[in-house]
């Protein structure tokens, strides 16, 4: 048993006994100082496979260079791997020696694009996790798309709280989301684009024994994601963010306040009432202060919290409503 073998299997963690390492180097491959382990992988069937002949001929090697896990991102890891190949003396077909190393006929090894699914599901972006494996970012957005059914095209489920909204992404263009509403909010579907037809599209894919399960969707105040959910999930119940009604609610009442200010002169004292300490106006009631005084020097009084809130609102009644 070769001493340099079991090291580099056991660095490497590979168990496939038909490959053999039989030597190591250094290599510049991209401008860069690799780690390269060279080995010679076996031609492990006795048969011919079309015409099923024992008497297989040596045929040569094809040597591919597969790219390997590397514990640091600056020093990339290859694998040379020389793939033995045979010729069947009866039929003349010829075969090629293949590992759980890799797939045929790919230069990935399996280890690293095991290691980009296990990072797709963190919140990184894929230039980073392309530079940890090793690889390029479009070669991680491709195995994304390719295995984009083991994450998100599930059409025998979907979240029973869905909420859906929408996001801006690169080059300020709106991309459609919905994520599941309760627990921890994982993603149900990102969509290219917010447009109706897009959104309907999507969930038609999904059987109506599925989205007769969702008890409730939350959306925003966007009138025609509440038309999509009443189509879609007819058994479903439409609940409106309360984030968006309250961010409803203090615009409005700033506009008010707003209004109300410029009626009166800049040194009046209630355009001072209502001009400063804006923040108070905005908190909730229940956290106002109304123990400890303070000194307001545009008012040029002390009072509590509170009551510096409620001075502000007696000056209008509509503010006050």
């Amino acid at each position: 048993m070769d001493p340099v073998d079991n090291n580099i299997k056991f660095a490497l963690s590979i168990k496939d006994p038909n490959v053999v390492f039989y030597k190591y180097n250094y290599q510049v491959i991209k401008a860069k100082r690799a780690k390269v382990y060279i080995a010679t992988v076996k031609f492990d069937q006795k048969h011919c496979a079309n015409c099923g002949f024992c008497e297989l001929s040596h045929n040569g090697h094809y040597v591919s260079r597969v790219t390997y896990l590397a514990a640091n991102a600056s020093e990339p890891v290859y694998l040379e791997l020389h793939k033995e190949r045979v010729i069947c003396r009866n039929c003349k077909a010829s075969f090629m020696a293949t590992s759980d190393v890799v797939d045929k006929y790919c230069c990935i090894s399996r280890a690293t694009r095991q290691k980009v699914f296990m990072s797709l599901q963190d919140d990184r972006t894929q230039a980073s996790i392309a530079i940890d494996a090793g690889i390029s970012a479009s070669t991680v957005c491709r195995y994304l798309d390719n295995y984009d059914d083991l994450f998100r095209r599930n059409l025998n489920y979907l979240p029973v709280h869905l909420a859906m909204d929408e996001f801006r992404g690169i080059g300020g263009r709106l991309h459609f989301i919905c994520i599941n509403g309760a627990g921890e909010h994982e993603i149900q579907q990102i969509l290219p684009d917010r447009f109706k037809q897009s959104i309907t599209d999507y969930f038609k894919q999904f059987p109506a024994s599925v989205r007769a399960r969702v008890k409730t969707v939350t959306v925003d105040l966007n009138s025609y994601y509440q038309d999509i959910a009443k189509a879609m999930f007819p058994q479903a119940k439409i609940v409106i963010d309360r984030f968006h009604i309250v961010a409803m609610m203090t615009r409005a009442f700033n506009q008010t306040r707003v209004q109300t200010m410029k009626k009166y002169n800049k040194r009046s004292y209630e355009y001072r009432t209502l001009k400063f300490a804006w923040r108070l106006y905005l908190k909730y009631a229940g956290n106002l202060d109304e123990e400890h005084v303070f000194y307001d020097r545009h008012l040029r009084k002390q009072l509590t919290q509170l009551e510096r809130v409620e001075q502000g609102l007696t000056i209008n009644e509509e503010l006050k409503a």
